[in-house]
């Protein structure tokens, strides 16, 4: 029997703790700058609110393309409800990642 292997270049996982905050921070920074009410974040920043009990990465996903951060989605949960709902809090693209995308999708890329 033949099998085909087929790598997916799309990559979406869970944040992980002592290993994403530089990720998350660079694609905050990045993808967060031209909004006059969001500040840049540093890496000390970003661990220490991971230690308070208000600041939660559960919904934080992040996405690789080929092997490459590529973005980052930030989803709410509410699991106090009887019914459990949420939200999308952010969802954000590297501009490098979105040009890829346009070229592509132009038929002018790679």
């Amino acid at each position: 029997m033949e099998v085909l292997e087929v790598k997916a270049l799309l990559k979406i996982r869970s944040f992980e703790k002592g290993f994403d905050e530089q990720a998350y921070v660079r694609i905050y920074n990045t993808c967060f700058r031209d909004y006059d009410d969001i500040r840049s974040m540093t890496l000390d920043e970003l661990r220490e609110m991971e230690e308070f009990m208000s600041f939660s990465t559960d919904g934080v996903l992040i996405a690789e393309w080929n092997g490459e951060i590529a973005g980052m989605l930030n989803a709410y949960v509410d699991k106090q409800r009887e019914e459990t709902k949420g939200f999308i809090q952010s969802l954000a693209v590297l501009r490098v990642q979105r040009k890829r995308d346009s070229d592509w999708a132009c038929g002018e890329g790679n």
